[in-house]
């Protein structure tokens, strides 16, 4: 394998599968913890909210990953191969959105603080 041309995913075949599969589960936690810090820490507006959404759906999606292995270049492709194929495309997609709607939104709350507290 290389590690410049081939997908992330292609690394959670074989032997050692199961890391990747750890990775999947991790970046899920990490990612709704994240969301739900950002939501407990600023204003609940609705721009935000939508963002934090995409990013929740970048979390999830994540963690569906762990329970669908990929198929690596070259080989047929399988039914859990297209299963992650589109929910690994979903998942990007709303983590690119997520994070702009987001931390556009939370740049303008900071902005908005004189000094960054839990009060602002």
């Amino acid at each position: 394998m290389n590690l410049i041309h081939n997908a992330e995913s292609d690394y959670g075949v074989g032997a050692y599968s199961w890391l990747m599969d750890i990775n999947f589960l991790l970046r899920c936690g990490l990612s709704l913890a994240a969301a739900g810090a950002i939501l407990s820490q600023t204003s609940s507006g609705g721009r935000l909210r939508l963002g934090t959404g995409f990013l929740v759906a970048w979390g999830v999606g994540s963690g569906i990953l762990a329970f669908f292995p990929d198929n690596p270049s070259g080989t047929p492709v399988t039914t859990s191969g297209a299963v992650h194929l589109a929910v690994a495309f979903l998942a990007f997609t709303s983590v690119v959105i997520g994070t702009i709607r987001a931390l556009r939104q939370i740049s303008v709350w900071c902005r908005s603080c004189v000094r960054l507290s839990p009060s602002c």
